[in-house]
C-alpha cells in the first residue's frame, strides 16, 4: 500500500551504525519506526500538554505556538546541535533554585565571616573567581559553521 510517503529503509533496518543518521527519506523497520513514532507522541504530549498544565498555562496557547513555530520555521534550518554545543552541558545543569541558593548561602557566610576579616576577604576572592568562571562560561561563544 502506497500513502504517498517514499520511506527507503536505512541499513539493515535494525540498527544506524554509529555517527549515522537516518534522513528524512529513510526509516528503520516497521516495528522501530512504531516503537519511535510512539515514543515521540509521549514526549510530546507531555512537553506540549502536561507542562503548560502543570504550570498553570493554557495547554491550547503551547500547542498552537508549537504550530506556529513549525510554520516560520526555515526550511533549511542550521545544524543546532552543531550551533549550541559549547552551551548544552551548562544549560544542562543550570537552575535558578541552585543559583538562589548559592547566592543566599555566600551571604549567610560573608554575614557570619563579618567578625573574621582575613577569613572573610579569602571567602570573598575565592567567591569572586568562581562567579567570574560561571560567568565566563555563560558567555561562551557559537562558532559558526
Amino acid at each position: 500500500m502506497n500513502l504517498g510517503v517514499r520511506w527507503t529503509l536505512h541499513g539493515d533496518g535494525r540498527t544506524p551504525a554509529p555517527g549515522a543518521v537516518v534522513r528524512p527519506d529513510e526509516r528503520l523497520s516497521w516495528p522501530r519506526t512504531v516503537g519511535l513514532g510512539a515514543q515521540h507522541v509521549v514526549a510530546m504530549f507531555g512537553a506540549s500538554f502536561v507542562a503548560p498544565v502543570l504550570m498553570g498555562l493554557d495547554p491550547n496557547l503551547a500547542i498552537m505556538m508549537s504550530g506556529v513555530a513549525t510554520a516560520i520555521s526555515p526550511r533549511d534550518p542550521p545544524d543546532l546541535l552543531e550551533i549550541a554545543d559549547p552551551l548544552t552541558h551548562l544549560l544542562g545543569c543550570w537552575s535558578l533554585d541552585r543559583a538562589r541558593d548559592g547566592a543566599w548561602l555566600a551571604a549567610r557566610s560573608l554575614w557570619q565571616l563579618r567578625g573574621l576579616p582575613e577569613l572573610a576577604g579569602e571567602f570573598t576572592e575565592r567567591l569572586d573567581r568562581s562567579v567570574g568562571l560561571v560567568g565566563r562560561m555563560l558567555l561562551t561563544p557559537l562558532t559558526r559553521p
